[in-house]
């Protein structure tokens, strides 16, 4: 038994190979040209007609539109659903299906769909919460209230809060020249408090400073006085050479003028210490506690209070 050959196609025949590829899917036919007809040029079917007339017919579909129930809505209710109902109508000239194959078929336009879902309405109970009843002050609360209403109090019954609202010019210089006088007397008890404080402490650190510094200065000075006199003895000059006629008179000069500023700070240092005055007055205390001396009525130059 031998096996039969496969069958082979055949690929050297023209009308197979030259014939194009035909989709099985419905393609719509494209529209019948109207053309004008007048006695010169009669009617002639285009070529574009006459292939396809030469294309076989695909089987037809269903049309979704005959698959869908339809339902008829009520003339007051159309407006307020425009989604559901069918889109915007499609002008006529749209629908038509492009008769050349250069031209690409574009789909119709579907009713667009929202991209955010529409959120649902929340429910909502018709049961009411009761309104809230109004909490008591705890301990600590009117704790607090009382002493705020204590302090309120107190500082409406000082005398300042009257003064405020008293505009009388008359009431005014009479607290003026009350407190003036209650400040004069603060000065003067506390004028020797201070002056003895300075005296021991500040001023007395302070003069034995300058005692100090002027005992330097008057040792160097007694020093100069002595090379100068022993310069005048010896008659030769600070470079050892003789000393003339003018020399000589200017170095007695220098000599005189040391030991006169000698005697005198010696005589400054003695008369402290018999005085012990250390120059702190009513002046001063109002100066360093920053209280001017007008506003008390001080008098520098008789140094007495001004009435």
């Amino acid at each position: 038994m031998t096996t039969p050959l496969a069958k082979r196609r055949r690929i050297d025949g023209t009308s197979g190979v030259n014939k194009p590829f035909r989709s099985p899917l419905r393609t719509a036919p494209p529209p019948t040209p109207t053309l004008k007809h007048n006695g010169n040029n009669p009617s002639k079917p285009s070529q574009l007609s006459r292939s396809q007339e030469e294309q076989p017919l695909a089987p037809a579909l269903p049309s979704p539109a005959a698959t869908q129930p339809t339902t008829q809505l009520q003339p007051q209710t159309r407006h307020l659903l425009p989604s559901i109902t069918s889109p915007d109508p499609v002008p006529e000239q749209d629908r038509e299906i492009p008769d050349s194959d250069s031209e690409a078929a574009t789909p119709l336009a579907l009713p667009s769909s929202p991209n955010h879902p529409t959120p649902c309405t929340p429910y909502q109970s018709s049961v009411k919460a009761p309104p809230s009843s109004p909490t008591r002050p705890s301990i600590r609360e009117l704790t607090d209230i009382k002493a705020l209403e204590d302090q309120i109090a107190l500082l409406q019954s000082h005398p300042c809060f009257s003064i405020r609202r008293d505009t009388n010019p008359v009431t005014l210089k009479r607290l003026t020249d009350k407190w003036a006088r209650a400040a004069r007397d603060a000065a003067e008890i506390l004028l020797p408090v201070m002056r003895e404080r300075q005296s021991h402490d500040v001023l007395r650190g302070t003069r034995a400073v300058r005692r100090e510094r002027d005992e330097d200065k008057h040792e160097a000075w007694k020093e100069a006085v002595k090379e100068r006199e022993r310069m005048l003895e010896a008659g030769v000059g600070e470079g050892g050479e003789t000393m003339g006629a003018v020399e000589k008179g200017r170095v007695e000069g220098e000599v005189k003028d040391l030991k006169r500023l000698i005697a005198m700070g010696e005589e400054a240092e003695d008369q402290e210490e018999e005085t012990g005055d250390v120059g702190f007055g009513m002046g001063e205390l109002l100066k360093v506690l920053g209280v001017r001396k007008d506003v008390l009525g001080w008098d520098d130059e008789k140094d007495e209070w001004r009435e």
